[in-house]
């Protein structure tokens, strides 16, 4: 259940974003940003070790503590 000062806080926040703004187009840019980042790093990586491998996972995990924590 919503306070009155909550729904106060989101009327006003909701008409302060621009007309122009798209959540949907903001998830596209991010999300193809992203994926042309891991391509163009994918396509420099030449016969790695496991050690080197390894670096994923630890840098999921990482990230994903930094993000939530």
């Amino acid at each position: 259940m919503m306070t009155e000062r909550q729904a106060a806080f989101r009327a006003d926040y909701r008409q302060r974003i621009s007309p122009w703004y798209s959540g949907l187009g903001h998830v596209l840019l991010i999300a193809a940003l992203g994926i042309a980042t891991i391509w163009y790093c994918a396509r420099h990586i030449h016969d790695p070790s496991w050690l080197e491998w390894l670096v994923v996972p630890a840098a999921f995990v990482g990230c994903n503590i930094f993000e939530w924590a």
